[in-house]
């Protein structure tokens, strides 16, 4: 069964957390959704996004509105299910013990308790062998994030410079945006490793400084994950 697509007419949801949620085309619909509870029409949804959208943000802010904790897929175990009103498990890709998770689906849908989960696919393409759960998850409701655009992505990495007090040319805008991970996390990182290089060298921030950082910013990543992963 083919996950269903949420489309509701909310206001958006006001930013939460230590750090700003940007609002945007890529999210409003998930974002919609999250203002929508309880009224969802089933117990379980999936957040479903490339890495760096938002996914886990969304989960945090659900775990602040309910008091409750976020655990990945990797953590569950049979015997030890956590049922708060409100369970919210990130990283299905991580699943290890697939029955943990079947028995936590059915144990929130008994006990009248709210699922969310998120993974990089939609639930109907997770990678799943035991067939009770694929089927349960791919009837779960399917909540889409996408990436942001090049707008969305210069208005959030504006923020965080006016957030650190630091103005900047256009021009280290589009750099930015045109060389570093398109992610809202990305964002904050490079504003915060060019503000931290603008002070150690005692100069203003410049497109010449951004392509260093963002350098830097390459080369670490090659180091963490390998010519396999590389940009």
């Amino acid at each position: 069964m083919k996950g269903e697509q949420l489309l509701l007419g909310f206001a958006p949801l006001t930013a939460l957390g230590q750090d700003d949620f940007q609002v945007a085309p890529c999210n409003e619909d998930a974002v919609r959704w999250l203002e929508s509870w309880p009224q969802w029409p089933l117990h379980t949804a999936v957040l479903w996004g490339p890495e760096g959208c938002g996914k886990t943000h969304l989960l945090s802010i659900l775990a602040q509105r309910h008091n409750t904790n976020i655990r990945t897929a990797a953590e569950l175990q049979r015997d030890l299910l956590p049922l708060d009103a409100m369970v919210l498990v990130d990283d299905l890709e991580s699943l290890q013990d697939e029955e943990a998770l079947f028995h936590l689906w059915n144990a929130t849908k008994e006990q009248g308790r709210f699922l969310v989960m998120a993974a990089r696919e939609a639930p109907s393409r997770l990678s799943v062998k035991l067939p009770d759960l694929h089927s349960r998850l791919a009837a779960s409701l399917a909540v889409g994030i996408g990436q942001p655009d090049d707008a969305v992505l210069a208005a959030v990495l504006n923020k965080h410079f006016q957030d650190r007090q630091v103005r900047v040319p256009p021009d280290v805008v589009s750099q930015v945006i045109m060389r570093a991970e398109r992610s809202f996390a990305a964002m904050r990182n490079v504003a915060a490793a060019l503000d931290q290089a603008a002070l150690q060298q005692g100069k203003p921030i410049s497109a010449s400084l951004a392509r260093q950082v963002l350098q830097q910013f390459s080369e670490s990543e090659e180091a963490d994950h390998g010519p396999e992963n590389q940009r």
